[in-house]
């Protein structure tokens, strides 16, 4: 079908829409500015436009649920499992981190305009995983490799290896010993004997490493740990953290101030939280595949007279042994009287612990990017990825 051709506009009708749009992209600039820096509009308040901040979570686990204040966070936030939110009220936020199937790690955290507030959580399984590790080994008719001989398991745990359980007081040929088992208990050792590592109830002569653990209430850890600037160490029977880094590279919460407790009733009118006096507006470097933030991260001001010491819970046992947690300078492996367990070191609002295992008496070193529980007679190599 023919159709004829369009007029174009003319010349006064398309000055007119030139001017129009550079007219609304002039109105909009001041807008888009005050929304990428931060500002939101709120009606109702006592001020229609409000200023805005972030919240960076790192979380370990993937498929791991992020809420702030009851509202969980969309999914299209994750990127190398973390979670990123903005445009959050300046005031006091509870984050909670949580999978099915592991602990639950909850914070309060405060958020300031135009900032950024950055934290790590963790969550450890509900249920303990190990791979039981013992002294002998036994050939079966099903198994020519060996298997570990117990009477039982005192760990509670779920075991990741088949186990063979002796109901007899004597093995004797198809019986090994395990040198897996006598290389690893020489990390428990704290005295020297001529006493075997053996099985009750096993009628063998088994290996000589010449260790024992000290499982007594009143055993206390001596032991200085230092890992990429940040050093653990006791002082009058308490266990601190203390930033021994350079300073531009210290963690913010060293040197965190007081902030109000979380409130569901409260509201927060602008200017009610105003940025701390310890804060530096240093902006995140980019980096390949990391998100990059509207606002700078909270850091701390180089002129900062803080003394950047944490001190680690819980005080109501004492600390028998204690060492990072794989590698990581913000959790901290501790073994108490009634088990293992991993704290925080970030004491913003609270220090997260969650127990790696219970028991009475356990020992735990870590080697080779394991975790070790020894129960004073088999040794359980802790299984913490899925």
């Amino acid at each position: 079908m023919h159709t004829e051709p369009q007029e174009p506009l003319s010349i006064r009708h398309r000055h007119t829409a030139f001017l129009a749009l550079v007219t609304l992209f002039v109105v909009l600039i001041p807008f888009l500015y005050l929304y990428a820096t931060g500002y939101r509009i709120q009606l109702g308040g006592t001020t229609n436009i409000v200023s805005t901040g972030g919240m960076y979570i790192a979380a370990e686990r993937e498929g791991t649920a992020i809420y702030i204040d009851d509202e969980i966070v969309p999914e299209s936030r994750v990127f190398r499992q973390a979670f990123y939110a903005q445009s959050l009220v300046p005031k006091t936020h509870r984050v909670t981190v949580q999978r099915e199937g592991f602990h639950t790690w909850v914070k309060e955290l405060p958020v300031y305009a135009h900032i950024v507030t950055e934290a790590e959580a963790f969550n450890l399984p509900l249920v303990p995983r190990a791979r039981v590790i013992t002294p002998l080994l036994i050939t079966t008719p099903d198994n020519d490799t060996g298997l570990p001989v117990a009477t039982s398991s005192l760990l509670v745990a779920s075991t990741t290896n088949p186990l063979y359980i002796a109901t007899t007081t004597t093995i004797t040929e198809q019986t090994e010993r395990n040198q897996e088992f006598g290389a690893l208990i020489a990390l428990f050792a704290t005295s020297t004997t001529d006493a075997d590592v053996g099985i009750p109830g096993i009628n063998l002569p088994l290996l000589q490493p010449a260790t024992t653990t000290a499982t007594s209430t009143d055993t206390v850890a001596t032991t200085t740990k230092e890992s990429r600037g940040v050093r653990l160490y006791e002082s009058d029977n308490r266990l601190f953290a203390r930033w021994v880094g350079a300073g531009e590279q210290m963690p913010y919460y060293y040197c965190a101030e007081p902030f109000a407790r979380y409130s569901t009733t409260t509201s927060v009118a602008e200017g009610d939280i105003v940025a701390p006096s310890l804060i530096s507006l240093e902006q995140v470097p980019e980096e390949p595949e990391v998100v990059e933030f509207i606002h700078p991260i909270q850091t701390v001001a180089d002129d900062s007279t803080c003394e950047p010491i944490i001190e680690i819970g819980p005080h109501y046992e004492p600390v028998r042994y204690f060492d990072f947690f794989l590698g990581n300078t913000n959790l901290v492996l501790l073994v108490l009287n009634s088990g293992v367990y991993v704290v925080e070191v970030d004491n913003r609002a609270w220090q997260n612990m969650q127990p790696l295992v219970r028991g009475a008496g356990l020992d735990a070193r870590i080697e080779n990017g394991s975790v070790y529980v020894y129960d004073g007679t088999l040794i359980y190599q802790m299984i913490l990825e899925e």
